[in-house]
């Protein structure tokens, strides 16, 4: 390094908007430990940073799916580095006379974002522990009452029944789930339910035995459904976003 480095990017990481004198891992996790300066890996991989000098700028993209490391001068002020468990040194160095240009070159190879619809730009007010009906609209009452602009609300595990996935928690959440989103839309909440990767094993529960039918779930070497403890207890993982409508015309509801 010559001395004047700032690192930005690298994707959902704890810390400064400058990861200079940080060091990450590249390997999902979802860990309930504080989130800390010094956690090294969130809920995302992106092997992708911008470094900003005194007289240039460039990108650089580290296009490896292993684990990987990235140590941003936090080892030593004379220089950072990168590297994975395995797989190939493959990377793009990125020019560009700013750092607008030096993301149309990364985008350029990796594609780019749809145009998403306006509410989504707005302010969300998402977090777990909304546990019945009542919490949920307290909470927009609340932003009604104080003129937050809030355009919509998340819902988290605790509308499910049990914590299965595809069901609503009729007693917390008082039935008639879509009358409530109803409710919500017409104060301008856009309502966003969460759907859990983790899929209880069940039998008799329609979601996990339509899953085991048809081979949506995550396997062992061995060739067993892979079952580990989430939310709902022992749980399968879905290696599927599909879910056929209800046959017969009967309303389900499904939240993606």
């Amino acid at each position: 390094m010559s001395g004047s480095e700032h690192f930005y990017g690298l994707g959902d990481k704890t810390g400064y908007l400058d990861k200079r004198h940080y060091d990450y891992e590249m390997w999902n996790t979802d860990n309930p430990d504080p989130h800390v300066d010094t956690f090294k890996a969130l809920y995302k991989s992106i092997p992708f940073f911008i470094t900003l000098t005194d007289s240039h700028v460039y990108g650089l993209f580290f296009d490896n799916t292993y684990k990987s490391w990235f140590n941003m001068g936090q080892e030593s002020e004379e220089y950072f580095w990168f590297g994975a468990d395995r797989g190939n040194l493959d990377y793009y160095y990125i020019a560009g006379e700013n750092i607008p240009a030096v993301l149309g070159g990364y985008t350029y190879l990796t594609g780019t974002t749809p145009l998403p619809q306006k509410w989504t730009l707005g302010y969300h007010q998402s977090r777990w522990g909304y546990v019945t009906r009542d919490d949920v609209q307290e909470i927009a009452d609340g932003m009604r009452d104080n003129d937050i602009p809030c355009d919509s609300i998340h819902l988290d595990i605790d509308y499910m029944r049990g914590y299965r996935d595809f069901t609503w928690d009729l007693d917390r959440y008082h039935g008639d789930p879509e009358g409530f989103l109803a409710q919500m839309a017409d104060r301008g909440f856009k309502m966003v339910c969460i759907n859990d990767a983790g899929v209880k094993k069940e039998e008799g529960y329609e979601i996990y035995d339509e899953g085991v039918e048809n081979g949506y779930f995550a396997k062992t070497p061995e060739g067993d459904i892979y079952i580990n403890a989430v939310w709902p207890g022992g749980a399968a993982s879905r290696t599927s976003g599909i879910r056929k409508p209800a046959a017969g015309g009967r309303t389900r509801l499904t939240f993606w």
